[in-house]
């Protein structure tokens, strides 16, 4: 599909692992679990300057997981990583509408660092006293995403995830449902004769589907995300929206706010702390000529 990102893999060639990476689907815990197995350093990430929430989650910056994608590795591997036996390659998928709900509340609505252009997208629906109401504002910016879908799907967190899987590149995929998580460091153990230890991270708000998706929002997650109905069975479409809406305290509100607020702030230390490092890299090139 035009628009839509290409599949992103990841090859550990010592371990023989390949990872199908789907965004907002545990990928930060799998990060950690690969980059632990791969030899990650304890502070790696002290350095790191790309903009995120917590130390944990500049993990996803490449110099510090140090994994190599498919396309980086020789064509040896590439070819070991897709069909050899003795390799475990695994994807794992989440049901479409919990998914979209987490990178609504965590892209678009608590606005984080790693993804402004998606911020625009976040305007609030207030109650009469100033507070937010979360299912009103979700079902705005489900409107927006109607009118504009491509804005949205372009960014890995939003795509749809059966066209993320790789069949036709990676033979014998495990795909493994966000429902059953726990299988993933089993495997990893069981696979490489290590014990491996998941941790959750990245975790959006604890808001409930069945209150936040009302029959308009439900229809077009449906419709828009309808190869990926199924992938975890554990997670049904939920029902459109029972009893009130969700809506902030003042309080709660305050510290969306705030939170959004410091956002913007990570993204301006983020620039500051890579302007000296560009500038050297520019006096290395202009003195080369």
């Amino acid at each position: 599909m035009i628009g839509i990102p290409p599949p992103r893999i990841y090859v550990l060639p010592r371990q023989r692992i390949a990872w199908v990476w789907i965004g907002k689907s545990g990928c930060t815990s799998i990060l950690h679990l690969l980059s632990e197995l791969n030899g990650l350093r304890p502070g790696a990430g002290d350095a790191s300057a790309i903009p995120e929430w917590s130390p944990e989650l500049v993990i996803h910056d490449h110099r510090v997981h140090g994994l190599m994608k498919f396309e980086h590795v020789s064509a040896s591997v590439r070819r070991a990583a897709a069909t050899s036996p003795g390799w475990w390659r695994f994807a794992v998928v989440r049901a479409p509408h919990s998914r979209f709900l987490s990178a609504w509340l965590d892209k678009v609505f608590l606005r984080a660092p790693g993804t402004p252009h998606l911020w625009e997208a976040a305007e609030d629906v207030l109650t009469a006293d100033g507070r937010i109401d979360v299912t009103a504002s979700f079902s705005r910016f489900v409107d927006e995403f109607a009118r504009s879908p491509m804005r949205f799907l372009a960014d890995r967190h939003f795509a749809p995830q059966h066209t993320s899987l790789a069949r036709d590149i990676v033979a014998d995929l495990e795909v493994i449902p966000l429902s059953q998580f726990a299988r993933v460091p089993a495997r990893l153990a069981s696979h490489t004769g290590r014990a491996c230890e998941a941790r959750r991270f990245n975790e959006s708000l604890d808001v409930d589907p069945v209150r936040i998706y009302d029959p308009t929002t439900v229809a077009v997650v449906t419709d828009t995300y309808r190869g990926d109905i199924g992938l975890d069975p554990a997670e049904p479409v939920p029902a459109p929206a029972a009893g009130n809406n969700v809506v902030l305290t003042s309080l709660e509100t305050d510290c969306v706010h705030k939170l959004r607020a410091a956002s913007r702030r990570i993204r301006q230390l983020a620039r500051l702390a890579i302007l000296p490092g560009l500038a050297v890299r520019l006096q290395r090139l202009l003195g080369r000529r």
